[in-house]
C-alpha cells in the first residue's frame, strides 16, 4: 500500500482497487450483437413492446379518441372534456401501454363515428348554446395555443 498526501496532510493508505481487463472476453463482446440482430428481428416482425396492430376491414367501425389538451405556450395539460365540447354520453378512457399509464397519458372517447373507407364531409355531433364563460373558456385555450391530438 502506498501512502498517499494532498500536499498539505498525510491521507491513510489507498486501498488496493480491483484492475480491470483492458479487453472484454469474446462471449462479451458478441453481446451488443445479439442485441442487435433481436431488436432488427423483432421490427421485421412488426413488434414493438406496448404496441400491437389492429387490422380493419372496409366499413369497420374505426374509434377516434382524444389525447389531453397542450400547448406549447404554457406547458399545462389538461383534459379534452375540460372545454366545453359536446360530451358523449359514456366516456371511455384508455391507455394503449405501459408507457403512457406510467406518464398519465389517457386518451378520452370522442362523439366521431367513423368507419374504414367511407368519407364524410360534415356531419353534427351535438348542437350546444355556450354561455360568456365557456365562450371564455374557449377564447383563452385559443389565445394560449392548444391543441388536441386524435388517436
Amino acid at each position: 500500500k502506498k501512502k498517499v498526501s494532498n500536499g498539505k496532510f498525510p491521507l491513510k493508505s489507498a486501498p488496493n482497487l480491483p484492475t480491470f481487463p483492458h479487453r472484454l472476453s469474446s462471449q462479451h463482446r458478441s453481446m451488443p450483437a445479439y442485441l442487435f440482430l433481436f431488436l432488427i428481428a423483432s421490427l421485421a416482425n412488426g413488434f414493438i413492446p406496448g404496441i400491437s396492430p389492429t387490422v380493419y376491414k372496409t366499413n369497420d367501425n374505426v374509434d377516434l379518441f382524444m389525447n389531453e389538451l397542450t400547448s406549447i405556450k404554457t406547458q399545462i395539460p389538461y383534459d379534452f372534456y375540460s372545454l366545453p365540447y359536446c360530451k358523449v354520453e359514456n366516456v371511455r378512457k384508455k391507455s394503449e401501454n405501459l408507457g403512457e399509464k406510467l406518464e398519465g397519458e389517457v386518451k378520452e372517447s370522442s362523439g366521431y363515428k367513423l368507419k374504414l373507407n367511407q368519407q364524410v364531409f360534415c356531419s353534427v355531433i351535438c348542437e350546444k348554446k355556450l354561455s360568456k364563460g365557456n365562450i371564455e373558456k374557449f377564447q383563452k385555450a385559443i389565445s394560449d395555443n392548444y391543441s388536441v391530438q386524435m388517436s
